[in-house]
């Protein structure tokens, strides 16, 4: 895990959720690499706020699309039509891929209609899955590993 020192994050905090009651702020920054990262700061009355987690997007997206596909094999198994919020979310997480990537691998993955089948959506979710693995680096798929996913 990649600890980003809370001065750092301060001024680069670009979104920023105070969960009601936890006293934990949760928010994205730049590390200072070219990667976004994504942080977890503790913090409450008595004490300084520090980055207790950060994860790059990629991260994220990783475990948002196992997530997706999971929900879409589901659906399918049990002959349900995923509805406009699987198709918004997918499409979101594709149209995010492809705007930080460059070549022939984004332009391989089709967009996201309302007529796109069930199957489509899910065979779309797994490539894009795909293709953010690779961007993983070493640390984080060792640490995703470290958590209970081994593929």
């Amino acid at each position: 895990m990649r600890a980003t020192p809370y001065a750092d994050a301060t001024p680069r905090l670009t979104r920023q959720l105070n969960l009601t009651g936890a006293g934990v702020v949760w928010g994205s920054a730049w590390s200072g690499s070219p990667r976004q990262v994504n942080c977890i700061v503790s913090s409450t009355a008595q004490m300084k706020p520090k980055v207790i987690a950060t994860r790059s997007e990629e991260f994220i997206a990783d475990f948002q699309l196992e997530a997706l596909c999971r929900s879409l094999r589901t659906m399918i198994g049990a002959h349900v039509e995923p509805g406009p919020q699987s198709r918004q979310v997918l499409q979101s997480l594709r149209d995010e891929y492809v705007a930080r990537v460059r070549g022939k691998s984004p332009e391989r993955i089709p967009q996201v209609t309302d007529d796109t089948s069930a199957a489509d959506l899910l065979m779309i979710a797994e490539l894009v899955l795909a293709t953010v693995k690779a961007f993983l680096t070493p640390e984080e798929i060792e640490e995703r590993k470290s958590i209970g996913f081994h593929t």
